[in-house]
C-alpha cells in the first residue's frame, strides 16, 4: 500500500522516526451525507464569518472594540496591505479543524487561514480512497492557477513557485515538498523549497538562490513575518501585484481566534435566544463555534455583553465549562481545558491570561468524544481516540469558499499534537434512497397469488377488511442501505441486552415504571439467554441520515410471513433473483430460534413432547402467522428426524383452548411442553384462562415462545430507561455509549414544555398498530394527571422515508437470537396503522453471504450472552 504510485513515493514524505502502518491506515472513518452536506454548510458559513470580521478590522471598522485587532507584530504593514489592494485576497488553502462532540454534532475549534498543513495526508488519503478527497488534487491545482492568475498582471513565461519553509518543522517540509509535487505534474510549473534567508528583491522583483520567483507559497506564521530579512519589501511587491503570497498575509487577521468571541459579540449580545433566523449565515456559523467571549471584554466599558464581572466570577467558579486559548497557537500550545486540569492549575492559568487578556479567549467547552472502535482502525493502540476532522477549504471566483475533502486526524489524550495522531480516510455514506416499483400485479393476478400463498403457505391474511394486505411493487434498496440497518440493529440489540439485564437485577421500582402488572412481575424475571426469540425493530430517519430507532416489538412481533415467504415470492414475480431477497434466511433462522430454545428447556426432543401453536382465531393475521409458523416447524422437524414417530407433535389452537388441570397445561385434551402463543402478555392478567397459566411461567414449567422476559422489552418504556442509562457511566461501555447516541431517540417519561410539543410524539406505553399515538404538532399531549390511566413515552420525533405517491415507508428489521436476519417494510400513514400495506424489499448488488456478515466487526458491541449464544450454535453445527 506504501510502495510507490503514479504521483508520489509515501516513504519519501513520511517522517523517518515513523512507520507508515502506524501513520496511515485504510480502514475509514464513516459519515452519513446528510450530516456531511450540513458540516459543509455550516463550515463554509463560519469560514465567510471569518473573513468578514477580519476586513472589517482591517479596514477599522468603529462595530468592532479595539481589542479586536490582534496583537500582530506586523499589524501596521498587513493593514496597509488592505489599504494599497482591496481585490479578492489570493488564497491557495484552508482549513477548518472540527470535533465531533456530545451529545451529537460537531463543534469548530478553529480556523487554519495562515500556514495550514495537512496536504501532505490529504492527498495521501485521495490515493487510499478518501471519497471527498478523491478529486483533491485536481482541485488545489485549479484553485492555485486561478488565484495566481487573478492576482498577478499578465506576464508570458512560466510561473516558478517557492515554498517559504522552517527545515527544522518537519510536517511543513513534507507538505511543501508534496505539495510542490502537486501542482508542478498538474500545472507544468517549476517548484523549489526556500527559507526566508533566500528570498531577495532585485531589481523590483522578487529572487530565490539568484532566479526570480512568481509566487511564494508561505508556510511560515504571520506573527514570525517580522524575521524575513525582506519581509517589507516582498509585501509592498505583493501588494503591486507583481508577486503573490500565498496564502495572503491578510488572512493571519482572521486567523486570530478573537473572531469567534467577535462573532458572538456581533451576532446580538444576547446568546443563542437572539440569533438570525436558521437560514442567515450566521446562525449557520454559530451552528458550529461555541460560546466564545475574548477576557479583554470582560474588562469592557460595557458596550459589549456588559456582563464582565459576572462572567468572569463564572470562570473562577465553574472550570470545567470553559477552555483558555491562545489567541495565536497551534498543535493545542497553551490551551488549558477546566475539565481536565486541577483548580490550582486552572486559577493560575487564568491569573496568566488576565495579565495578558487580549492574547486569550474563554471559549464553552466543546465536550468532544472519545470513540472507542466505531470508525476507527481496531488496532490495539487506536482504541479510545479523539477524531479532529479537518475540513479543506478552497477558494471559488466568486470569492466564495468550497470543501475539497477532509482531513481525519485520530490522537490520543486531551488536545491534538503531531507526536500522538494518525490519520484515516474518510467515507461519507450516502444517503438512503427509496426507490419505489411500480406493481405489475393487476387485479387477477394479485388473487390468483394471493390464493396460492394460502393454499400452499397458509397464508391467510392477503385481505384484513376492505384493503389489501400486501402489495406487488418492491422497493430497492442498495446493499450499502442493508448493511447501515444491519449494523443499527445489532449494535441497539447490545443495548437492548443490557437494559434487560438491568431492570431484571434492580427490578423495584424499574418494572413498576413500565407500566406492568404486578402479576407479571416473576414472568418477567425469568431470565433466558438476552434477545432470545423474535424481535421487530422499527426504525425511522434522523436529521443526520442514520436510522433512530421507533420501538421495539419484543413479545409478539408480527410480519414473519410476509418477509420469509411473500417477499420471496413477489420479488420472483417481476424478474428479481434469489439473492435479492435480504430474508432469504428468516425462516431458517426462526424455524431454528424455536427448536434450540425448546431444546434448552426441554434437553431434548423426541414423540413424547408437544410444541403448540396458538393465537385467537378471530385475529385473521396473527392466526395466519402462527398457521404458517407450525408447518415450518413441522416440515423442519420432519426433514431433521427423517422418522414420523420419532417428531415431537405440532399442535395448532385457539387461545380459548387452553387450559390448566393438574399441574400440566392442556391445548384441548393434549397436554403440552411449550407454548408458541401470539397473545401480548401484558393482555394475560386480564384473561380469566391465560391469567392462570401465568404461575406455571413463572416457575419454569410452561416454556414460552417468545420468552416472557421480552415483556420488558416490549414496554416503551424502556426506551425512556435506556435513553437515562446511556447518559450514566458504568451501564455501558463509552462504545456503546456513543453508538446509542447515534442510533437512539431522545426519550422520558415526563411530557416535554407545551413550546416544545411539536418535535416530540407521545406512545402508549403497550400500544400496537399506532393505537393511542399522538403527534405533537397536531394534538396537545395528554398531562400529567392521565399517567396513572395509560402511561405514555414521549420520544423525539424522527422522519420517515416518503415514497413517490406521498405515503410514508416504516422500515423495519427482525432480529432472532440477537443477529439482524431480515427487512419488512410497509407504507402508509405517518402513524403506521392497521391498514398499513406490505411491500415486498428488493437488495440491489445482493451479496451470496448473509447480510448479518455485513454488520459483523459490530460484534464487540454485543453481549457475553450473545456471544455465548453464537458459541453454542457453533459447536452444535459441529456436532
Amino acid at each position: 500500500m506504501f510502495a510507490d504510485t503514479s504521483h508520489f513515493r509515501f516513504a519519501y514524505f513520511l517522517p523517518p522516526a515513523a512507520s507508515p502502518e502506524r501513520l496511515y491506515g485504510s480502514s475509514p472513518y464513516l459519515m452519513e451525507a446528510s450530516l456531511w452536506q450540513a458540516l459543509l454548510a455550516n463550515a463554509e458559513a463560519a469560514a465567510q464569518q471569518s473573513l468578514r470580521i477580519a476586513v472589517a478590522l482591517l479596514q477599522k471598522s468603529d462595530r468592532f472594540p479595539p481589542w479586536g485587532q490582534p496583537a500582530l507584530p506586523v499589524w501596521e504593514a498587513v493593514a496597509a496591505l488592505q489599504e494599497a489592494s482591496d481585490a479578492p485576497w489570493p488564497l491557495f488553502y484552508a482549513r477548518a479543524d472540527l470535533f465531533r462532540s456530545y451529545p451529537d454534532g460537531f463543534f469548530l475549534s478553529e480556523i487554519n487561514w495562515d500556514k495550514p498543513v495537512g496536504l501532505r495526508e490529504l492527498l495521501i488519503q485521495a490515493a487510499l480512497g478518501d471519497q471527498p478527497a478523491r478529486h483533491a488534487q485536481r482541485q488545489l491545482a485549479i484553485a492555485f492557477e486561478q488565484q495566481v492568475r487573478a492576482w498577478l498582471t499578465p506576464r508570458h513565461r512560466r510561473w516558478r513557485v517557492a515554498a517559504v519553509v522552517d527545515p527544522g518543522h518537519t510536517e511543513e517540509l513534507y507538505t511543501a515538498a508534496l505539495g510542490l509535487q502537486c501542482l508542478t505534474s498538474y500545472l507544468g510549473i517549476e517548484g523549489i523549497l526556500a527559507t526566508p534567508a533566500n528570498l531577495w528583491m532585485r531589481h523590483g522583483h522578487a529572487v530565490a538562490f539568484g532566479e526570480p520567483i512568481d509566487v511564494i507559497w508561505r508556510l511560515w506564521p504571520i506573527e514570525f513575518l517580522q524575521e524575513w530579512p525582506q519581509g517589507a519589501a516582498l509585501l509592498q511587491a505583493h501588494a503591486r501585484h507583481q508577486l503573490v503570497i500565498l496564502n495572503d498575509p491578510r488572512y493571519g487577521v482572521a486567523q486570530a481566534k478573537s473572531w469567534m468571541a467577535l462573532l458572538w459579540r456581533d451576532a446580538g449580545r444576547g446568546g443563542a435566544a437572539q440569533l438570525p433566523s436558521l437560514n442567515d449565515e450566521t446562525a449557520r456559523a454559530l451552528r458550529l463555534v461555541p460560546y466564545t467571549r475574548s477576557l479583554a471584554d470582560l474588562r469592557d466599558d460595557g458596550s459589549g455583553f456588559g456582563d464582565g464581572e459576572a462572567f468572569y466570577q463564572q470562570l473562577q467558579t465553574a472550570q470545567r465549562s470553559w477552555v483558555l486559548k491562545p489567541v495565536f497557537g497551534r498543535y493545542g500550545e497553551g490551551v488549558v481545558r477546566g475539565c481536565k486540569v486541577a483548580p490550582t492549575v486552572w486559577q493560575t492559568s487564568l491569573s496568566h491570561a488576565f495579565a495578558t487578556p487580549n492574547a486569550w479567549i474563554a471559549q464553552e467547552e466543546g465536550r468532544p468524544l472519545v470513540e472507542d472502535g466505531y470508525g476507527l482502525a481496531q488496532r490495539p493502540h487506536e482504541q479510545r481516540a479523539t477524531a479532529n476532522l479537518g475540513l479543506f477549504l478552497l477558494p471559488r471566483t466568486e470569492g466564495r469558499l468550497h470543501s475539497s475533502g477532509a482531513l481525519v486526524r485520530l490522537f490520543h489524550g486531551d488536545l491534538t499534537r503531531e507526536e500522538n495522531s494518525w490519520f484515516r480516510p474518510l467515507r461519507v455514506m450516502p444517503t438512503p434512497k427509496v426507490r419505489h416499483l411500480p406493481s405489475t400485479l393487476d387485479s387477477d393476478s394479485w388473487l390468483q397469488l394471493h390464493d396460492r400463498l394460502a393454499f400452499e403457505e397458509g397464508y391467510l391474511a392477503g385481505f384484513t377488511g376492505p384493503f389489501r394486505y400486501f402489495e406487488g411493487g418492491p422497493v430497492c434498496f442498495s446493499s450499502f442501505d442493508v448493511q447501515r440497518f444491519a449494523l443499527a440493529t445489532e449494535v441497539v440489540s447490545g443495548l437492548l441486552a443490557g437494559a434487560l439485564r438491568w431492570v431484571q437485577r434492580f427490578p423495584d421500582p424499574f418494572l413498576g415504571l413500565l407500566g406492568l402488572s404486578p402479576a407479571l412481575y416473576p414472568a418477567a424475571l425469568c431470565e433466558e439467554p438476552a434477545l432470545c426469540g423474535v424481535l421487530r425493530l422499527d426504525w425511522g430517519l434522523g436529521e443526520d441520515g442514520l436510522p433512530r430507532l421507533l420501538e421495539v416489538n419484543a413479545d409478539t412481533p408480527a410480519g414473519w410471513v410476509e418477509s420469509a415467504v411473500l417477499n420471496a415470492r413477489l420479488l420472483r414475480q417481476v424478474g428479481f433473483p434469489r439473492r435479492a431477497d435480504p430474508n432469504r434466511f428468516l425462516r431458517r433462522r426462526i424455524v431454528a430460534s424455536l427448536l434450540h430454545w425448546a431444546q434448552r428447556h426441554l434437553g431434548y426432543l423426541d414423540a413424547r413432547h408437544v410444541l403448540a401453536f396458538v393465537a385467537p382465531l378471530r385475529f385473521r393475521e396473527d392466526w395466519s402467522q402462527q398457521l404458517a409458523f407450525s408447518e415450518w416447524v413441522a416440515a423442519a422437524l420432519r426433514r431433521k428426524q427423517g422418522v414420523a414417530h420419532k417428531m415431537p407433535e405440532v399442535l395448532l389452537g385457539d387461545l380459548s383452548e387452553l387450559r390448566l388441570e393438574g399441574g400440566r397445561v392442556y391445548l384441548r385434551e393434549q397436554s403440552i411442553d411449550v407454548l408458541a402463543r401470539l397473545w401480548p402478555l401484558e393482555w394475560w392478567p386480564a384473561e380469566g384462562g391465560t391469567a392462570a397459566l401465568l404461575p406455571e411461567v413463572a416457575a419454569g414449567r410452561l416454556p414460552l415462545y417468545n420468552p416472557s422476559q421480552n415483556i420488558v422489552l416490549q414496554s416503551k418504556g424502556l426506551l425512556a430507561l435506556l435513553w437515562q442509562l446511556v447518559q450514566q457511566r458504568g451501564v455501558f461501555t463509552a462504545s456503546q455509549r456513543f453508538l446509542a447516541l447515534r442510533y437512539l431517540l431522545p426519550a422520558q417519561l415526563d411530557p416535554p414544555p407545551s413550546q416544545q410539543q411539536a418535535a416530540w410524539v407521545a406512545k402508549p406505553f403497550f400500544s400496537r398498530e399506532g393505537i393511542g399515538v399522538l403527534l405533537g404538532d397536531q394534538v396537545p399531549f395528554p398531562g400529567k394527571e392521565m399517567l396513572s390511566a395509560e402511561p405514555y413515552l414521549y420520544q423525539r420525533k424522527a422522519r420517515l422515508p416518503l415514497l413517490p405517491d406521498g405515503r410514508s415507508l416504516t422500515i423495519s428489521t427482525f432480529l432472532v437470537d440477537g443477529r439482524f436476519s431480515g427487512l419488512f417494510l410497509r407504507a402508509g400513514q405517518p402513524i403506521t396503522d392497521y391498514e398499513a400495506a406490505y411491500l415486498p424489499v428488493a437488495v440491489l448488488e445482493g451479496s451470496k453471504e448473509p447480510l448479518s456478515a455485513f454488520a459483523s466487526h459490530a460484534g464487540s458491541h454485543r453481549t457475553g450472552e450473545v456471544r455465548w449464544h453464537q458459541r453454542k450454535r457453533a459447536e452444535k453445527d459441529d456436532a
